[in-house]
């Protein structure tokens, strides 16, 4: 039907380590994860800096990001899947 309700996207969370980061940093993603994951990355006027799918067959629900040509500054890291979108702040030193 398209509608997601809220309990399915609260089974998902992730976090992001180290934040703040020097330009690696790594995702980890927790709760039932059915279907592929696509991780983007925006900087503050909203531009993909970043984008990666990645398939829940190879997933061992962590992921390295290496984002060193990236400048300093504030980025929202946004996590899609099926069940709906999170998103955190990622600060990059």
């Amino acid at each position: 039907s398209g509608i997601v309700s809220l309990n399915e996207v609260d089974e998902i969370s992730f976090s992001i380590y180290p934040n703040p980061t020097k330009g690696v940093t790594n995702l980890q993603m927790n709760g039932k994860i059915q279907s592929d994951v696509n991780i983007s990355i925006f900087d503050c006027y909203g531009r993909v800096v970043f984008q990666q799918q990645v398939e829940t067959t190879n997933l061992d629900n962590r992921v390295g990001i290496n984002l060193n040509y990236l400048s300093a500054g504030l980025y929202t890291v946004s996590l899609s899947t099926s069940n709906g979108k999170l998103a955190k702040t990622l600060i990059i030193e």
